[in-house]
């Protein structure tokens, strides 16, 4: 405890002198803390349920060319549609094959996606709407958490059945949801499953969203959503182009297809390598930082060699004048600290701690290593041979 205050007042005599360095390391501190809270919790929003499951998926419609076709016309295509995509589910190396209506993650804007609200217990809560078939479970794998996915048949009661998310049960207090009814428009629905989430970009949170039986919505716009056993994409391709071909007029529609990894690969590419290159301009800061705290500590150090040997000679051990070094640059790196510390708690939530203790921790180590080598340097001198220099 009497080094302590020792320490203290050593650093309180010597203020001008650490003046710099704690400037230097207080703005270290800060833009360590700034970014390492953004990567934590960019890792954070990536990883909250809701995800989707878009490895080895692709996604294939068509757009019609001619606007001017008659409904008959229409209903012809979209019959051929059916009769496409049910050629291509026979396809050996096809997993499943699902109709959805925006429930394909990564395609498009979340402002783009149909809302509505729907009325629970004489509350309206807005929701996404998304629809899907039997086979969306096994394209998409969503985490079902409670009942089942949805079937194309109506419930005994008459109504249709409906999958929900977490975030949707959370805000109507349902603890357990199946069975429950939801009213969405004009029609009453029935909960069959819930799922932990339904995100429509990898680092956006998961929203309260309803998921209903895909043969409520136009068929021109389902989309259609194959999942492969394995790397055989070019063949699905190939497979795809020429059942279109066969069954379509090209000149009426044309034929769309793409690979959902590559979508998912965009978003998370333009925020990895952002922070890749922001990771990057850090250490090189960090490191010269580094060399620049480390040599003011040597220069400190030198110029109060008289001062470490008269210590010595007075009874102080070279661990305790260690000690006694390294525990001054920790301590002005603690004041540097206090800053970073109070601007924390103003701007950011509790949840995102984990970012300020690792850019402390890096500040401790930061002070610790930059101290230590100047501390054992003058901790080697001869009392003796010093004093009789000076």
């Amino acid at each position: 405890m009497k080094l302590m205050r020792h320490i203290l007042k050593l650093v309180w005599n010597r203020k001008k002198i650490y003046r710099g360095i704690f400037a230097e390391q207080a703005l270290i501190m800060l833009v360590l803390m700034v970014c390492l809270v953004g990567i934590f919790d960019m890792v954070k929003r990536y990883k909250t349920p809701g995800l989707l499951d878009v490895g080895n998926t692709i996604l294939c419609g068509w757009n019609t060319i001619k606007g001017d076709l008659s409904e008959e016309e229409m209903a012809a295509i979209y019959r051929n549609y059916e009769s496409i995509t049910g050629n291509l589910k026979q396809l050996p190396y096809i997993h499943s094959l699902t109709k959805s209506y925006y429930l394909t993650p990564y395609f498009g804007a979340d402002m783009n996606m149909p809302t509505d609200s729907v009325v629970i217990e004489n509350r309206k809560i807005d929701v996404f709407v998304k629809g899907s078939d039997e086979y969306g479970l096994s394209v998409f794998r969503p985490v079902l958490e409670e009942g089942e996915w949805l079937t194309n048949k109506k419930r005994d009661d008459g109504t249709d059945p409906m999958v929900i998310t977490r975030q949707l049960a959370d805000k109507a207090g349902w603890s357990g949801a199946v069975g429950k009814k939801v009213i969405l428009g004009s029609q009453t629905y029935t909960v069959v499953g819930v799922v932990a989430g339904l995100k429509q970009q990898p680092f956006d949170p998961s929203p309260p969203a309803v998921v209903v039986p895909v043969y409520l919505f136009n068929p021109g716009e389902i989309q259609y959503i194959a999942r492969l056993k394995g790397n055989e994409k070019d063949e699905f391709f190939l497979s795809f182009y020429n059942e279109t071909k066969r069954l379509l007029s090209l000149d009426r529609v044309e034929p769309v297809i793409m690979d959902i990894e590559t979508l998912r690969t965009v978003p998370i590419f333009a925020k990895t390598i952002w922070w890749v290159l922001l990771g990057v301009s850090i250490v090189f800061f960090t490191f010269f930082a580094f060399i620049g705290t480390f040599g003011l500590f040597w220069l400190y150090a030198q110029k109060h060699f008289t001062e470490y040997a008269l210590r010595m000679a007075l009874g102080s051990t070279r661990k305790q004048l260690i000690y006694t070094v390294i525990a001054e640059s920790l301590l002005v790196t603690c004041l540097a600290v206090l800053p970073s510390l109070i601007l924390f708690f103003l701007v950011y939530a509790s949840s995102q701690v984990a970012g300020f203790a690792v850019a402390a921790g890096v500040m401790v180590l930061f002070s610790v290593v930059s101290a230590w080598f100047p501390a054992w340097n003058v901790s080697r001198v001869n009392p003796a041979e010093a004093l009789q220099y000076e």
